[in-house]
Order: structure tokens, then C-alpha cells, then sequence
């Protein structure tokens, strides 16, 4: 007869509870040891342990306050403890590395009892505070500098739960009790949800519908975009007058279609660097404003002045139609739209497929060397390594025979007033 299998014995709260103490100040005995590079964390009493196990920093914790699902909260909270325990730092002056878990539970503990104890309580153990001292008075700095990773992890977060119409911003609320610090400090990471503005707008003739455009950076924050209006209008009183931005959903589809191997994070950033320093032209009737990669252009976000608001109606990349510079190509070697379309030199993933031979090959006929700067930018935050030789010799050949022969894929001649997507805007 087998034998029954032992049933695992559950642990009462009591024992559960006093497992997690003792690994805790293992860990905080382990941290003195180690940022001090002596062995000398034993000289604290027992005492002075439990009053600091009293007055711990808790782990951070999600609290999506029952906006998502449950689905969603399980698999943003999985991917955000992945992301503690993953972004790291270096503590100065010890050199040591910590993970930004354990510098919110462990280390915060340690400068926070250090620095708000009275110092004659330190008499019996005056040694490990000079030693532990020049270390915690790097405390803000330190903190600084955690807090700012700290908003890098919760930036793939936002991604997973916004929309284009809405931006979901991450804070963190410790919660010390002022009146008695010497409790437990909850450190709660709540998340804040920016829904934009839907509006109509009358663009040709018909009735279109934008939201309002913002943007959330770990370094600066969330706010919704404007562009003054002297950006619009020169020599005016209104110069400074800050002008709402409202985005078409076709603008952000074309965007991420022509920008097609930069990450979405990426293109956050970017996008919130554009409105930052914004630079508008006119050019056939519309507002064009320089998209970025960084310090370089690679394309426009063009839109009108409708009722006081920029809206954007579309994307377009450097060699489209309906742009300065894919005009001149137009003009130049006769390459129309459909000719674009056809070699795919319309998006960026193209040119990034390219070496750097061939792509001075195919940019010198082109005659667009702003493209060598855009590739450079793109390759440091492209999501995916494209290098392949397909269409190389197609590209190539194509237009230089184009160009000498005056050979036309199509007989579709767009007009040269409007943008190449003009009856696509919606």
C-alpha cells in the first residue's frame, strides 16, 4: 500500500509574520555591512533593530484603485516587480549596486531611523553611525536619482494601459503618519488617468473629429501640448498665447506606420520633445511642424488653425509627397506616390534595412543627405534589427533609370497644391 504524501504544513500568521521580520533585518544587517565595507552591523543591539523593524518602509505597492481589470492589474503588477527588481543603481560613496526594491524598503529604512533619531540615542553605537553617517548624508541625491528610475519602470505601464485618447500617469504617495514617524511607511504608486478632449472640426468642408494631444515623460511629467501662436502668425501681440493642440486618430496610425521600426516609447519621447521647442512653417496652405528624432527631422506633423486650435490631420515622412522635400524629388527624378510606394521609401524601415554603403549609394541619388542623420538617430532607438539586402538592387536601379530615362510607374500625376494624403485626412 503507497504511502500518503505528508500534506505541506501551513504556517500561522504569527510564524509567517516572524519569518518576514527575520529576513528583513538580515537584510538590513546584510546593507549595513556591505555600504560601510566592515563587519560591524552586529554592534547594534537587538533593540535598536526592533524599533527600526517598527518603523520600515514597506515594499511598493500598486493600487489601481479598481480602474482596470482584474486581468490587467495582475499582469501590470507582475511586469512592474519585474521592473524593480531589474532597474539598478550605485550607491556613492560605497559603489554599491541596489535595485530600486531594495533602496525603497531597505535603504530608505536606514537613512530615514538614522536621520530622525536623536543622536544621543547613537551613544552606545556611535561607531557604526560615523561610519554609516558620510553614506546617508547621500540620501537625496540618492533618493533623486532612484525616483527618476522609478519612473522609468512605470513608463511601460503606461504604455500597456493608455490609449492614444488617454495617458496614464504613475505617482507615488508615501504615507508616513506625520504625527508618530516611528510607524510603518505605506508607499503606495497610484495611477493617474489624463482622458482628452474630443472635439469636431469642420476641414474641408466636412466634420472631423480630434482629441486633444498630450504627452507623460518620467522627467517631466504629463501636460498637453500647445504651440504659441507666434509660431503661426509673426510681429503679433498674442506672441506667447498658448494655442491647444487636438490630433487626428489617421495622424497617430500614419505616424506610427512611416516611423515603423522606432519603439513606441520612443516615439512618446520624441513627440513630447517636438512640442517642447516646437517649429512651424507654412507651406501650400497648411501648418508643418518639424517631427524629430532627437536634434534631427524626419518628417511633419501638419495640420491648420481651426477655431483658435492646431489640428493635426496626418504624419508625413521626409520623401512623401506633400513635403519640401519630397516635392523635390518629385520634381527632380519625377518619382510620384505610387512610384513610393512601390520601393517602400516612404516609411523608414528602408533605409534602415540598408548598409552604410548602399544607403550612400541610394541617398546620393536621391540628392537627400538630411537621411545619413536620420538613419544615424534611428538606429540608436529602432525596436528591431531590419538590416537585409531585399529591394537594395531594386531601389537602386529603379531610380537611376528613372531619373535618366524619365520612366513613369503610373500616369497618376497628384496634384502639386495640396498634400499627397489630402483626400485621406480624416
Amino acid at each position: 500500500m503507497a504511502k500518503k504524501k505528508k500534506q505541506p504544513q501551513l504556517l500561522s500568521r504569527e510564524a509567517i509574520e516572524a519569518k518576514h521580520k527575520k529576513d528583513f533585518l538580515a537584510k538590513i544587517h546584510q546593507l549595513i555591512n556591505a555600504i560601510t565595507g566592515k563587519n560591524i552591523a552586529h554592534l547594534l543591539s537587538w533593540k535598536f533593530y526592533e524599533i527600526l523593524y517598527e518603523s520600515r518602509s514597506l515594499p511598493l505597492e500598486l493600487n489601481f484603485l479598481n480602474l482596470f481589470s482584474a486581468k490587467e492589474t495582475n499582469l501590470i503588477s507582475r511586469k512592474f516587480n519585474q521592473m524593480l527588481r531589474f532597474q539598478k543603481m550605485t550607491l556613492w560613496p560605497s559603489n554599491y549596486e541596489i535595485n530600486i526594491a531594495e533602496f525603497f524598503t531597505y535603504w530608505d529604512t536606514i537613512c530615514f531611523y538614522f536621520s530622525v533619531m536623536p543622536k544621543d540615542i547613537f551613544k552606545n553605537f556611535e561607531y557604526v553611525f560615523n561610519e554609516l553617517e558620510p553614506h546617508i548624508k547621500e540620501f537625496d541625491e540618492q533618493l533623486h536619482e532612484a525616483s527618476f528610475l522609478l519612473d522609468f519602470a512605470y513608463f511601460p505601464l503606461s504604455l500597456d494601459l493608455g490609449r492614444v485618447d488617454m495617458i496614464v500617469e504613475f505617482v507615488l504617495v508615501p504615507d508616513r503618519d506625520k504625527e508618530n514617524n516611528f510607524k510603518t511607511m505605506s508607499q503606495y504608486i497610484y495611477p493617474k488617468i489624463h482622458k482628452a478632449e474630443w472635439r469636431k472640426f469642420k476641414i474641408n468642408n466636412e466634420t472631423h473629429s480630434a482629441f486633444q494631444f498630450g504627452g507623460f515623460l518620467p522627467s517631466k511629467g504629463f501636460r498637453w501640448f500647445t504651440v504659441d501662436y507666434e509660431n503661426f502668425i509673426e510681429n503679433t501681440a498674442m506672441g506667447k498665447l498658448p494655442i491647444p493642440v487636438f490630433i487626428q486618430k489617421h495622424a497617430i496610425q500614419r505616424l506610427k506606420e512611416r516611423l515603423d521600426v522606432i519603439a513606441p516609447a520612443v516615439l512618446i519621447i520624441t513627440t513630447f520633445n517636438c512640442f517642447e521647442h516646437p517649429k512651424v512653417t507654412k507651406y501650400k496652405n497648411k501648418y508643418y511642424q518639424e517631427y524629430r528624432i532627437y536634434e534631427h527631422k524626419i518628417g511633419y506633423l501638419i495640420g491648420e488653425l481651426i477655431d483658435g486650435t492646431f489640428v493635426i490631420q496626418t504624419f508625413l515622412f521626409l520623401t512623401n509627397n506633400g513635403t519640401p522635400e519630397g516635392d523635390k524629388l518629385n520634381k527632380n527624378l519625377g518619382i510620384k506616390m505610387l512610384d513610393k510606394k512601390y520601393l517602400a521609401i516612404d516609411k523608414l524601415s528602408t533605409f534602415m534595412k540598408l548598409s552604410d554603403v548602399e544607403a550612400n549609394e541610394v541617398i546620393e541619388i536621391l540628392d537627400m543627405n538630411i537621411l545619413h542623420e536620420v538613419r544615424k538617430s534611428a538606429a540608436k532607438y529602432s525596436g528591431k534589427d531590419l538590416r537585409s539586402n531585399e529591394y537594395v538592387g531594386n531601389i537602386k536601379n529603379y531610380l537611376t533609370f528613372k531619373g535618366e530615362e524619365g520612366y513613369k510607374l503610373t500616369e497618376l500625376d497628384e496634384p502639386n497644391s495640396e498634400p499627397e494624403e489630402e483626400n485621406e485626412i480624416n
